[in-house]
């Protein structure tokens, strides 16, 4: 019980972290409510340590989400000259860099909020919550198809 209010109200506190950064993307809220319960649960936080740690991973995410950003090309691979896709390179490897580098500052700074053995925990339930994601979209995008098909298959 202690643990079920533990998650919601990490999820409540999040929820309203999320919306007032982005207020315009409901269906990315929802995934990062999700991940912040997901993540909660599965590393095992105390309400301290969720309370510490939430701060310090949205801020780090927030950091790597900027670089990703700027990630995105403008054309399409096939449309780009050798040159355009060899600077694009050079672009993408140097925010690789960034990241890491963001990423090793943070996991430092989370290192000092949680035990290691949490830490790991946080690592593979990173890992894990992206592999579902990731499974609950092939599915969703494979319904989709069998959903089309259904439609028009066989009625005339």
């Amino acid at each position: 019980m202690k643990k079920s209010f533990l998650i919601l109200a990490c999820c409540l506190s999040f929820v309203g972290w999320v919306a007032a950064q982005q207020k315009d993307e409901p269906r990315r809220e929802k995934m990062e409510a999700m991940r912040a319960a997901y993540i909660t649960e599965k590393v095992d936080l105390t309400a301290d340590e969720a309370q510490r740690f939430w701060p310090v991973f949205n801020e780090m995410d927030d950091k790597l989400r900027e670089i990703r950003k700027e990630r995105r090309p403008d054309k399409k691979p096939i449309s780009m000259t050798d040159a355009e896709a060899d600077q694009f390179l050079n672009e993408f490897m140097r925010q690789e860099e960034q990241e890491l580098a963001v990423k090793k500052d943070y996991y430092q700074r989370i290192r000092k909020l949680l035990p290691p053995k949490k830490v790991i925990m946080l690592f593979k339930a990173e890992r894990e919550f992206k592999g579902e994601l990731l499974n609950k979209m092939k599915e969703r995008k494979g319904r989709g198809k069998q959903d089309m098909r259904g439609q028009h298959g066989g009625e005339e």
